[in-house]
């Protein structure tokens, strides 16, 4: 993910509103921007968020408009982490911003495969242990 800091959100696609645990009536806004061609080549997606210590926006870069937009929502997840804050959407718990982690496609695809055996497995073991909790059969 290459990170511009002289991004333009324009054309938004998504916005998504979050709030700041412990402190009523404040939010985050994330705004996406729609991806794309780059003039340098590639694509890029534009992102912004607001309510954080300064309003900062950065692209995501892809070699299409889906990378781009894929590396746009991870570097928005990154802005929320280094944040400090204490962030929910609604439905989410504290901490929760309902982006999640993507895995890095750069070590290759045994590795990408490998770890997201790894995540199924977790799935498969957590809905045996509640369906186990809730009385459910084995």
């Amino acid at each position: 993910m290459t990170i511009n800091y002289t991004s333009t959100v324009t054309d938004i696609i998504a916005e998504r509103q979050l709030a700041v645990e412990g402190e009523p009536g404040k939010s985050v806004v994330l705004s996406i921007g729609k991806p794309r061609p780059d003039p340098r080549g590639d694509w890029v997606c534009p992102v912004q968020v607001q309510g954080v210590s300064e309003s900062q926006q950065l692209n995501g870069y892809g070699v299409d408009a889906v990378q781009a937009l894929m590396n746009a929502l991870e570097a928005a997840r990154y802005i929320f982490d280094q944040s400090d804050l204490t962030l929910t959407w609604p439905g989410g718990e504290p901490g929760d911003v309902g982006i999640p982690r993507l895995i890095p496609a750069s070590f290759g695809l045994a590795f990408a495969r490998n770890i997201e055996a790894y995540v199924d497995r977790e799935v498969e073991n957590f809905a045996k242990a509640a369906q186990k909790g809730s009385g459910g059969e084995d």
